[in-house]
């Protein structure tokens, strides 16, 4: 799905965008930050307004701020060695990508690609790249490695991802082939959305549908070159792979296909019931934006909180 990027390297996080990134975090030290981001829009650089660049610089503090006030704590509790850090995003930015195509909702790069970064004292330190395909699908079977467990997935299923402590103790050791698929869920029957809003990618290659763009991702990350009629053989490829996936994951597509279900019960809620329980549930339906819950909400109107007795 659209949510949960696929990273694939630092080939977009060049020399000039790591000088660029040192100099904004200096802006954001000594406080000049959002004071250049004005200029900036002053002169028809930016759109950014004083408010949302103050909003931008204070996101930023914060976070690098929790980020130092916890790896202090680690540290002094003799715990920083045994600690993993990993910052990613979910998917692309809503507002769209200015070096690719697409954003949040679109199985294009810009909706799918997102960074990785991994921390953990004497093990992964600095200045390291890594270009292997991975995914956000491959952080609990790294979990598991990690924890020493060799226990089976519960209900004899199976991980969709793998682990990977490979590449985290070594950046450039073979990874084997490998595919990423995207698809924009929540539709209403599953067959006539087998292709619509889709992408299946290896490390090189990426097969958009419903048109079939195929897109050389090497030589073209802003996908805005169609090289689909020069290698027809990596379509035709590529489809089998996807289709075969599509096939695989019917079995767990349990919201599809419904019909008037009622909000007291569907298949998703009674999951949620079953795992986490009925008040973990109702305050989850509170919270969620739409009465009813995405993706079946009509009205737009937030849940109200109980009132206290």
């Amino acid at each position: 799905a659209e949510h949960g990027g696929y990273e694939a390297g630092d080939r977009l996080v060049n020399e000039d965008t790591k000088k660029r990134m040192a100099e904004m975090l200096r802006e954001i030290q000594d406080g000049t930050y959002a004071d250049r981001w004005i200029e900036e829009d002053a002169n028809g650089r930016t759109s950014f307004s004083r408010r949302r660049a103050s909003e931008h610089q204070h996101t930023i503090e914060h976070v690098g701020r929790g980020l130092r006030e916890m790896m202090a704590f680690l540290e002094r509790s003799g715990l920083l060695e045994k600690t993993l850090f990993i910052y990613m995003t979910d998917n692309g930015a809503n507002s769209g990508s200015k070096r690719l195509r697409g954003g949040k909702g679109a199985v294009y790069e810009g909706g799918t690609r997102v960074p990785c970064i991994m921390y953990w004292k004497g093990r992964i330190e600095g200045g390291v790249d890594c270009n292997g395909l991975t995914g956000h699908i491959d952080l609990s079977p790294t979990f598991a490695e990690l924890a020493g467990s060799d226990a089976p997935v519960p209900g004899d299923k199976r991980w969709d991802g793998r682990s990977l402590l490979p590449l985290m103790e070594d950046p450039g050791a073979d990874w084997g082939a490998r595919y990423g698929f995207g698809h924009r869920t929540r539709w209403g029957t599953a067959p006539g959305a087998r292709y619509a809003t889709a992408a299946i990618r290896d490390a090189r290659w990426k097969l958009v549908f419903p048109k079939s763009e195929l897109y050389d991702l090497d030589k073209d990350v802003r996908e805005e070159h169609n090289v689909a009629d020069q290698h027809p053989e990596i379509v035709k490829a590529l489809k089998a792979q996807y289709d075969a996936w599509w096939e695989d994951i019917q079995p767990y597509l349990v919201n599809d296909n419904l019909k008037d279900a009622p909000d007291t019960h569907k298949p998703y809620h009674d999951l949620y019931r079953e795992q986490l329980g009925q008040a973990r549930f109702e305050e989850a339906m509170r919270l969620m934006t739409w009465k009813g819950g995405k993706p079946y909400g009509k009205k737009k109107a937030r849940r109200a909180k109980p009132k206290k007795k």
